[in-house]
């Protein structure tokens, strides 16, 4: 579920309390977090105004948590939990060459620290100063095709009000069924524009995209900034230590974090993928897509010398893990209504 370890002049070991996860269905609605700080939508037109349009919604939940020990604070003890809201909007278009199925994944996670076991200038943990989460479609070959991902890269130091960082647009045509309600089939399309979008307040944090189209993965990392960047800190040695305290006149205390890395966090992403109609098959007249995703949790805690029993300035790390997996059939989501 994680590895942890401490790394510094001299090697030790960190404690993780046994670790509970969960995959839950869910009908409760995903929407409603927010990455960074406040939220500020600024709308979405993801149902089709059509009652009669070929959609269907499939929703997840996703929970993992993690109890923290650290042995210079025997008595403590830090609760850490992560919970991943999906949401997957099935389409069946016509019209576009191959009629197929459009898939939009919204993901939205809230990563909650609990009260860390110290905040103090001789210790501060655990702390999360990285966050690496990905989605992925699996049916074999390369049968789906990448459609948009969002949010892009995002490099920011200083707080930014209502940045747009998550945006989807795109205009399809869509099944209409004969009647109302479930139906085999479309007897006609019409043309319908799909938009959604999210604003966000972002300080001391970046983002950066690593989606790839070739292999239909789309993935982020999300890092603090300051005091030192959490994207390119090795997990197997401490030798840019100096960069984690202030260094001089006898007392290098611990610097202090972001807000975001020590409290709550709450993000938001997304992604589609196009997936033909001749992948159905013909025996069970489905199209079976499994998709997988994680969220993983980089977590740090600092002590100054004064503070440990070998006079070493040390990190400890931790990296739980979230993995989810959910399989579900397009074409029957599609006729819900």
């Amino acid at each position: 579920m994680g590895d942890n370890n401490l790394f510094q002049v001299k090697a030790g070991q960190a404690e993780i309390l046994p670790t509970q996860f969960s995959v839950l269905p869910s009908k409760a609605s995903a929407n409603g977090f927010s990455l960074l700080g406040g939220q500020e939508g600024i709308g979405d037109g993801m149902i089709p105004s059509n009652n009669r349009a070929l959609y269907g919604i499939e929703r997840f939940t996703s929970v993992s948590n993690v109890n923290l020990k650290w042995q210079y604070f025997p008595d403590k003890q830090q609760n850490m939990s992560g919970r991943i809201n999906g949401t997957f909007m099935v389409y069946h278009e016509l019209g576009h060459g191959d009629d197929s199925y459009l898939v939009v994944y919204q993901e939205d996670g809230l990563v909650s620290l609990g009260d860390l076991i110290s905040d103090q200038a001789l210790a501060r943990g655990y702390f999360m100063y990285r966050m690496d989460t990905s989605v992925t479609p699996n049916i074999g070959g390369t049968n789906a095709n990448w459609v948009a991902s969002s949010p892009s890269t995002l490099n920011q130091s200083q707080e930014v009000q209502n940045q747009t960082v998550d945006t989807f647009s795109q205009t399809i045509n869509i099944g209409i069924a004969e009647e109302t309600g479930p139906s085999s089939g479309a007897s006609s399309s019409e043309s319908t524009q799909l938009w959604h979008g999210f604003t966000m307040k972002i300080s001391d944090w970046n983002i950066t995209e690593k989606s790839d189209a070739n292999t239909n993965q789309c993935s982020w990392m999300w890092y603090q900034n300051v005091p030192w960047t959490g994207n390119d800190k090795p997990l197997d040695d401490f030798t840019w230590w100096e960069q984690a305290y202030n260094v001089g006149g006898g007392w290098d205390d611990t610097k202090p974090l972001p807000e975001l890395s020590r409290t709550t966090m709450q993000y938001h992403s997304s992604a589609a993928w196009r997936f033909p109609t001749h992948l159905i098959d013909p025996n069970t007249k489905k199209l079976m897509v499994n998709f997988s995703g994680s969220a993983k949790y980089y977590l740090a805690a600092i002590n100054m010398p004064q503070c440990g029993d070998n006079g070493q300035h040390q990190i400890w790390h931790s990296t739980p893990e979230n993995t989810w997996q959910h399989q579900f059939d397009l074409v029957s989501i599609a006729e819900l209504k």
